[in-house]
């Protein structure tokens, strides 16, 4: 078959274009794999217990609750780990974690484990272990919308 030259010169130039574009999006989609990859994989934290450090997940944390320079960490099954870091530090290790919300100065609480809480002034949550934590007037409307946002 005769091969014009124009037409040959186009279809090399649109096979490089698409090459490129192919060689461009490959870090992009190896990117997109990994956050897909981390996703279904359990995300843990490292806790100093006792001379040892300890993987913790994180959806077995109930709630977090801050004893000066340290943290009182209340996992589901009733363990208690007392962790040497800030309520800080949980926050910005949780930044990402959407489910773990930060109520008061004190206190971490795991959305999940939420069994109701109440909107009037005091604003008070109620977790399923039967334990109640006040919402500081600041983080109410914070606090209410994220939970409205998980619920729903």
């Amino acid at each position: 078959k005769p091969v014009e030259v124009p037409d040959l010169q186009s279809a090399v130039l649109k096979a490089k274009l698409r090459a490129e574009e192919k060689a461009n999006n490959a870090p992009l989609i190896i990117n997109l794999l990994h956050i897909l990859d981390d996703t279904q994989k359990e995300k843990r934290i490292p806790c100093h217990v006792q001379g040892k450090v300890r993987f913790i997940n994180i959806s077995d944390i109930i709630y977090i609750e801050a004893e000066i320079n340290y943290a009182n960490v209340f996992l589901n099954g009733n363990e208690k780990i007392l962790v040497s870091k800030t309520l800080s530090v949980f926050e910005d290790m949780f930044s990402e974690v959407t489910y773990l919300i930060r109520i008061n100065k004190s206190v971490i609480v795991n959305t999940s484990f939420i069994a109701s809480y109440a909107k009037q002034e005091p604003c008070i949550i109620t977790l399923e272990n039967g334990k109640e934590f006040e919402i500081s007037r600041r983080k109410k409307q914070i606090v209410l919308k994220q939970l409205k946002l998980r619920l729903s």
